[in-house]
């Protein structure tokens, strides 16, 4: 229900509505509801997920150049993305196509177009996968290990990616090596850096 009207059929009270008595919205209600999804596709979806801990979306689909309308994602911007997010598009076998974005803020809304009409053509019947993650702000640290400090920074960019530099300590005379990990502990990334002589 909308609003609680203390229905006899149930125990809820002032909890079965959207709404606390004083006229507020219940807003852990109201942002469970406003999940991300795509709600239109520009060919047959195969998975879509939403992570409620981390806001990050992703969702895999086969494209069908014969629809001519775009792919749309439904992404409540001051619940999931008040920081700004970062959308990426690429086939499952990592080719990154050419599209653009559609915003409309106050719709949350966000179209994806693919722009090269030869390359749409191309990609017919392959599978396309999108991942939407809120906006990184610059992020910096160090660690010690073995007597050396090494610092590092993660950086946001508009393409999308994440680049990261790390410096590593003079005199090291040894290869580190760096993991990159996702939040479930599956190893993302490894980089393999020496010292040049």
């Amino acid at each position: 229900m909308y609003k609680g009207f203390g229905d006899f059929t149930t125990t809820g009270g002032s909890t079965e509505g959207l709404y606390e008595p004083d006229g507020s919205l219940q807003t852990a209600k109201a942002k469970a509801l406003a999940r991300t999804y795509a709600w239109a596709y520009q060919g047959t979806p195969t998975s879509m997920y939403f992570s409620t801990e981390d806001s990050s979306f992703t969702t895999t689909f086969e494209l069908n150049s014969t629809v001519v309308a775009p792919t749309e994602i439904f992404a409540h911007l001051d619940y999931w993305y008040s920081q700004g997010y970062k959308i990426s598009v690429e086939t499952t076998n990592g080719l990154v196509p050419a599209v653009s974005f559609d915003k409309d803020a106050s719709l949350n809304s966000i179209a994806i177009n693919f722009t090269d009409a030869k390359e749409l053509q191309d990609l017919n019947g392959q599978k396309i996968q999108v991942l939407l993650t809120p906006a990184l702000t610059a992020t910096e640290g160090s660690v010690s290990d073995k007597g050396y400090a090494m610092t590092w920074t993660i950086t946001d960019s508009s393409s999308g990616q994440c680049p990261f530099e790390v410096t590593l300590p003079a005199g090291l005379g040894e290869t580190i090596a760096l993991n990159v990990y996702s939040k479930t502990g599956i190893i993302q990334h490894s980089f393999r850096a020496a010292e040049k002589e």
